[in-house]
């Protein structure tokens, strides 16, 4: 028994190794022409030549997409030179609509990040303000089942307000508290 605890770290320590070797770090950037049209350019990067399952996030590919890969060298904050396996993809958006549209075509799949961009313009005398801004959706995957077919109206009410509730041994069920003239207490 005593040997099959230490095989079991030994094999849940590789395990977490290689986890942490495939992770994958995305670097995305968006530049904003004078026009309000967008460049936008993602990079993936990996720390070998393997495939880029990315998981939750989609990588452009398809029509107007510039994709690359290769091998890039960059600096950590320590002063280590390390090479990564980089995928690249780049394309010209003619509006921050359009780039919504080519960002969300997973829109209602399970397991994709839903990403929203907006462009705001305000003139001014001599000038024009730009604010650009880019929301990444929370992914719950439980948004996409319906709660209700599965619990009641009262376990529903229940799970957002508990303190309101008490158990009720007539009605063998939860009930408000508001329900009661006097409030049942415990007793010995």
């Amino acid at each position: 028994m005593k040997t099959l605890n230490v095989y079991g770290k030994w094999i849940l320590a590789v395990l977490i190794i290689f986890i942490i070797h495939s992770c994958l770090d995305y670097h995305v950037t968006t530049v904003v022409n004078p026009d309000g049209s967008l460049e936008r350019l993602i990079k993936v990067f990996r720390a070998d030549s393997g495939t880029f399952d990315t998981g939750t996030m989609r990588i452009p590919s398809g029509d107007g997409w510039k994709v690359t890969t290769e091998w890039e060298t960059t600096i950590e904050p320590e002063g280590d030179t390390i090479k990564k396996y980089v995928l690249s993809a780049r394309k010209h958006f003619k509006s921050y609509k359009d780039l919504n549209e080519e960002l969300n075509q997973t829109a209602g799949e399970p397991g994709y990040v839903q990403v929203e961009t907006h462009l705001k313009k305000k003139f001014r005398w001599f000038y024009t303000d730009m604010k650009f801004t880019e929301t990444y959706k929370q992914y719950f995957p439980f948004h996409h089942i319906p709660i209700r077919d599965y619990l009641s109206e009262s376990e529903i009410e229940y799970s957002i307000e508990p303190d309101a509730f008490i158990y009720s041994l007539e009605k063998k069920a939860f009930v408000r508290i508001s329900e009661f003239e006097i409030v049942p207490e415990l007793t010995k």
